[in-house]
C-alpha cells in the first residue's frame, strides 16, 4: 500500500509506516500481532478508550457535578450551609473533592468490571504484549502533503516500546488527569449558575459541542490552532500515548507533556475561578 497508493495523504502514509514498523518488531521477536478487534480484556480496555470511551467521560462528569453548588440554590440549603462557622473555601474544596473522588471512582469501577467480565469470557490478554508509546515527530520543510503542509517524520530514538501491562496503567493516570480538568470544568459550571437544569444544559451542550470541534479540528488548521489548547481534544488516551494525534493534526507539537499541561492548568484555572466567584458572590440574595 504504501510503495504503490500514490494518491494517499502523507500523514495516513506515515500512519502506515508506524504500523509496519511495530509489525517488524514483533516478528523481530517472535510475538503474535493482535489485529485489534480481539475480544480480550486488555484490548478490550485500550480499544474502548480510543473509539468512543472518550467521548462520553465528560459528559459522564459533567452530569455528575453539574449541581454539587447549583443543586443547592434551589432550594436554598446553600444559605443555611455557609451559615456555619466553615470558611467558604473550605465548603467548596469539600464539594469539589466529593465529586472527583465520586467520579474516578464510577469511571474507574466500570471500566475495571468491564475488564473482568470480558476477561472471563474471551481472555486477558498478554500483559507483557509490547505497545508504541510517545512517539515524537518533527516537521520536513523540505516534503509537502496534499494541502502544500511540511509532513511529519519521526525523531529517531522516541518511540518507546513498553509491555501492555505499564501501557494501560498509564493510560489510567492520564484518563485520571482528564476526569480532572472535566470534574474542574463542571464544577465551574455548576459555581456561575444558580439553576441544576440550566447548569446541567449548558455544560452539557459545552461538553458535546467541544467533543464535535476537536475531532473536526484535524481537517481545518484554523480550529486546530484552538483546539490543541482545549483539553477536551486530548480525550482518546491510547491515540495520545502513540502519537498519533500529531499525525491527525500535523502538528509535533500535540504531545503527551504538552497534554499534561492543558488538561493540568483547565483543571487549575477552573477550580481557582471557582473559588474565587463563589467566595466573593452574595449568595443569601
Amino acid at each position: 500500500m504504501i510503495s504503490e497508493d500514490n494518491n494517499m495523504p502523507e500523514r495516513y502514509k506515515l500512519q502506515q509506516k508506524e504500523e509496519l514498523n511495530k509489525l517488524k518488531y514483533l516478528r523481530s521477536n517472535g510475538i503474535k500481532p493482535l489485529k485489534g478487534y480481539e475480544f480480550e480484556g486488555y484490548n478490550f480496555l485500550v480499544n474502548t478508550m480510543k473509539e468512543f470511551i472518550y467521548i462520553f467521560i465528560p459528559l459522564l462528569v459533567v452530569v455528575l457535578v453539574s449541581d454539587m453548588v447549583s443543586g443547592e440554590c434551589t432550594p436554598p440549603t446553600l444559605k443555611f450551609l455557609i451559615t456555619q462557622p466553615v470558611k467558604r473555601g473550605k465548603v467548596l474544596f469539600a464539594k469539589f473533592i466529593t465529586s472527583l473522588i465520586a467520579s474516578l471512582f464510577i469511571i474507574f469501577i466500570v471500566q475495571a468490571l468491564a475488564f473482568l467480565v470480558v476477561g472471563m469470557i474471551g481472555g486477558f490478554g498478554n500483559p507483557d504484549y509490547p505497545m508504541s508509546y510517545g512517539t515524537k515527530y518533527l516537521l520536513d520543510m523540505t516534503k509537502l502533503d496534499e494541502l502544500s503542509r511540511p509532513t511529519l517524520v519521526e525523531i529517531a530514538g522516541t518511540r518507546q516500546m513498553i509491555s501492555m501491562s505499564t501501557y494501560v496503567l498509564r493510560m489510567f493516570l492520564l484518563e485520571g488527569l482528564f476526569i480532572f480538568a472535566s470534574c474542574a470544568f463542571g464544577f465551574l459550571v455548576s459555581v456561575l449558575f444558580k439553576s441544576s437544569m440550566i447548569s446541567m444544559v449548558f455544560s452539557s451542550v459545552t461538553v458535546f459541542g467541544m467533543t464535535i470541534l476537536s475531532i473536526l479540528g484535524a481537517e481545518f488548521k484554523s480550529l486546530a490552532a484552538v483546539m490543541k489548547n482545549i483539553f477536551f481534544s486530548y480525550g482518546s488516551i491510547p491515540n495520545l500515548m502513540e502519537g498519533k494525534y500529531a499525525l491527525m493534526y500535523n502538528d509535533p507539537s500535540l504531545t503527551i507533556e504538552r497534554a499534561i499541561i492543558v488538561m493540568a492548568v483547565w483543571g487549575i484555572v477552573s477550580y481557582i475561578i471557582s473559588h474565587i466567584y463563589f467566595t466573593k458572590r452574595d449568595i443569601l440574595i
